[in-house]
């Protein structure tokens, strides 16, 4: 399984020496500064995501697709199953947000080079001015997620920028050419677009959960390990890694926690 997720992120994923970031073969786009890779592959799902952080501000690309039989399946869906695809995987990436500190501010329905896409804008809880954007853009069955969000500071040209710099292969497709559906039946395409991409965000996610890994969600009460003060559910990132992962610092003996109540330590912070 690790073999197979390396060889992965070897072939789908590299930053060149010229700034844009090939995510794969349908997909490039320019992140500033270093980029991280991470990679992971089941049996029902192979998950690529790549970030960037500074002081500033916050880069992050996931690109998922559904395995079947060891291999991607890339079926095209219809445009009703594609609209059902966008409303799973928007309702799933507002719940992700928030865990992290922004709330959903407006979703809108955009188009990216004759592609159909969503943009989801982000508020902090202490303010109402825009502090992050996501764009949704669904292309050969798979799912790509684009984020630009705030550390410190929210700047619109830099979320321009980041978002100007995609690039699509011209042969990228997003719908079946012909609509091939009867009434009454149920295709292929309506079972990827019903289930199959809700369920590769709930096992991901689970896993990663029960690993308590950064991209887990935990949606416990945390309790200060040290005075045992419970945390707000609603918090304001103190830092970068609270920012990006989720945690705390705590008001009374300012412990800084993980999302999970784990006192951090200069040895834990990693990933």
């Amino acid at each position: 399984m690790k073999i197979r997720a390396l060889i992965i992120g070897f072939l789908l994923g590299y930053t060149s020496l010229f700034g844009q970031t090939r995510i794969d073969e349908n997909i490039a786009i320019e992140i500033p500064g270093s980029v991280h890779q991470m990679d992971t592959v089941t049996n029902n799902a192979s998950v690529s995501s790549f970030y960037s952080n500074n002081k500033t501000d916050s880069y992050f690309v996931m690109r998922m697709a559904v395995m079947s039989n060891g291999k991607e399946v890339q079926t095209l869906p219809n445009s009703e199953g594609l609209k059902r695809i966008y409303n799973q995987i928007i309702g799933d990436q507002i719940r992700s947000m928030s865990n992290k500190g922004f709330f959903l501010k407006n979703t809108q329905e955009v188009k990216i080079k004759d592609f159909l896409a969503y943009r989801i804008s982000y508020k902090t809880i202490e303010s109402q001015d825009q502090s992050g954007e996501t764009l949704l853009l669904c292309l050969n069955g798979i799912v790509y997620i684009f984020t630009y969000s705030r550390v410190d500071h929210y700047l619109e040209k830099h979320k321009n920028e980041f978002q100007k710099s995609l690039e699509i292969n011209s042969s990228a497709k997003q719908i079946a050419a012909v609509e091939t559906d009867l009434k009454g039946k149920f295709s292929f395409a309506d079972l990827i677009s019903y289930g199959v991409v809700g369920f590769v965000l709930i096992i991901f996610f689970y896993r990663k959960t029960r690993q308590k890994s950064p991209w887990g969600i935990n949606l416990k009460p945390i309790y200060c390990p040290s005075c045992q003060t419970k945390q707000p559910f609603i918090r304001k990132p103190a830092n970068q890694r609270q920012a990006l992962w989720g945690g705390h610092t705590c008001s009374k003996c300012k412990t800084e926690v993980d999302k999970y109540g784990v006192a951090l330590t200069p040895e834990n912070q990693g990933f």
